[in-house]
């Protein structure tokens, strides 16, 4: 049994070993800074009465994998929500300069991100060991202390359980060990152990999209897809504020006949429940559109979550892609052709602005035969 996976909950499976973990000391940062640099780890003097004050976020990415420059954006909102804490946060690569730098190019909204080339791979080798290359983040105290790794999609609500005087480093610990023996799993393709130790990491911290991730992938393998809805659901019903949970789930119902059904109700109730967070809104709304282009229910789900998108500043390239698709999809297709005729200009990257002007031609030509004309 396949599936497609990934659509809703961004990002990818990491195989990795050996990695640096919670509780270890950090390597100093062997980097040629390009832009926002240089910065280093321990700088700060640690305080036990203010213990992530001068916290250093260490992100290692690679401009070949999906979603890059969501990442980078992401990290640079966090960059500039958390500067009065003097949070500083490094994002290296072990690519060629010259490939980073075009990257960076075509690259919009990441002004304020410490961004860096690792010559040789150095910095990468001692954060990752000897693991393949995947996107991960490091919380670093001011003590030279890791204190949190995952996925960058994570580091938003560790961030803030730190700075809200939530976050227990010690729970942590164990669920970073866990995170460790899962990659280890992953590394060896056992889908059982993959399944089990998600499982305990769920259980401790079910918004680990890492755990979700390989949940996901697992019970492809080893059950049926309604089970592992059932999962998912007994999960989101412990934890209804957990929005990973429902991306997981529409990530399921993308890929599986049996669970079409279920997708717009879910949409809905997400966005009842997370109107604020308009990219995960965005990648809802989009994936609906999408993935059940001809189901009528998924299509009035798109039609709320693309509300939301309206009345907010939904204008990224990207919400703008998604609001004139669904215009389009309802026959608007002045307002298709308005918005995204706004995303291709918005767009720095070259081949994602050639990725948006396809859909524009294709508005433009769809107008034009509406009329009895042609291009």
């Amino acid at each position: 049994m396949t599936r497609k996976i990934l659509l809703f909950l961004c990002g990818i499976l990491p195989v990795s070993l050996f990695a640096l973990i919670s509780g270890y000391e950090a390597p100093e940062l062997q980097l040629k800074f390009l832009q926002n640099g240089p910065v280093s780890v321990g700088d700060g003097i640690y305080s036990s009465r203010n213990p992530y004050k001068k916290l250093r976020v260490v992100t290692i990415f690679g401009t070949m994998f999906p979603n890059t420059d969501e990442v980078l954006r992401f990290l640079n909102e966090l960059q500039k929500k958390y500067e009065d804490q003097d949070l500083k946060i490094v994002a290296f690569s072990p690519e060629p300069e010259n490939t980073i730098q075009e990257f960076l190019k075509n690259l919009t909204g990441v002004d304020k991100l410490a961004v860096a080339q690792d010559p040789n791979g150095v910095t990468a080798k001692m954060y990752l060991s000897d693991q393949t290359l995947s996107p991960r983040s490091f919380i670093i105290n001011a003590d030279k202390m890791i204190i949190w790794d995952g996925s960058p999609d994570d580091l938003g609500n560790a961030l803030e359980s730190m700075y809200n005087g939530t976050f227990n480093e010690l729970n942590y610990r164990m669920e970073s060990r866990l995170q460790d023996d899962l990659d280890t799993a992953v590394s060896s393709g056992n889908p059982a152990a993959i399944m089990n130790i998600s499982d305990q990491i769920l259980r401790r911290n079910p918004n680990n999209t890492l755990a979700l991730r390989g949940y996901l992938y697992a019970s492809g393998m080893l059950q049926s897809t309604e089970e592992t809805f059932a999962y998912f659901e007994a999960l989101r019903n412990l934890h209804p504020d957990t929005a990973n949970i429902y991306l997981t789930m529409l990530d399921l119902c993308a890929g599986s006949a049996e669970l079409v059904n279920h997708a717009a109700p879910l949409a809905m109730e997400f966005a009842a429940r997370f109107p604020d967070r308009v990219e995960d809104v965005n990648r809802v709304a989009w994936g609906l559109l999408t993935s059940f282009p001809m189901q009528a229910a998924a299509l009035q789900a798109a039609g709320a979550l693309v509300q939301i998108l309206d009345n907010s500043s939904g204008n990224t390239p990207e919400m703008l892609t998604t609001r004139a698709l669904y215009y389009s999809r309802i026959g608007n297709l002045a307002k298709a052709v308005e918005l995204q005729s706004l995303a291709v200009s918005q767009e720095g990257n070259a081949k994602q602005k050639e990725y948006f002007m396809g859909f524009l031609q294709f508005y433009q030509a769809a107008m034009l035969a509406a009329t009895g004309n042609t291009l």
